[in-house]
């Protein structure tokens, strides 16, 4: 499955720096925020 997501306009997370799947859940680093986000693979 291809799938895409956004940040909204004025969001707080943004600027995807990398994304790794492990296992069922999908790890994304974000510039904005200077977080790691985390959710399971294959929601949206």
């Amino acid at each position: 499955m291809v799938s895409s997501m956004h940040s909204r306009g004025g969001g707080r997370r943004h600027g995807v720096t990398s994304a790794r799947q492990c296992g069922s859940r999908l790890f994304i680093a974000v510039h904005g925020g200077d977080q790691v986000l985390v959710t399971g693979a294959g929601e949206a």
